[in-house]
């Protein structure tokens, strides 16, 4: 992997780690209303949704798509893509 795209992957990593947070907090707490839980701010208790497996699922998948789809994008064309 060249230099440029290890760049484009860290920048997706970081790409996928926000948007993955977000939409893991979004669902947790979902999630939580549905069941009828009082549900916290993020930022009033964040400890609500850092303890959910949910949310870590969801910020690792997103985290590792983003990256793998960032580092693949704008790359040379190769004889099998032919």
């Amino acid at each position: 992997m060249s230099d440029q795209n290890r760049g484009k992957a860290i920048w997706g990593g970081l790409i996928g780690l926000a948007l993955g947070a977000l939409l893991a907090v979004h669902r947790v707490g979902e999630l939580a209303a549905e069941k009828g839980l009082a549900i916290p701010g993020f930022l009033s208790d964040p400890a609500f949704y850092l303890h959910s497996p949910r949310f870590w699922f969801i910020v690792v998948v997103c985290t590792i798509v983003f990256a793998f789809i960032m580092g693949r994008v704008g790359r040379p064309t190769s004889p099998s893509d032919l």
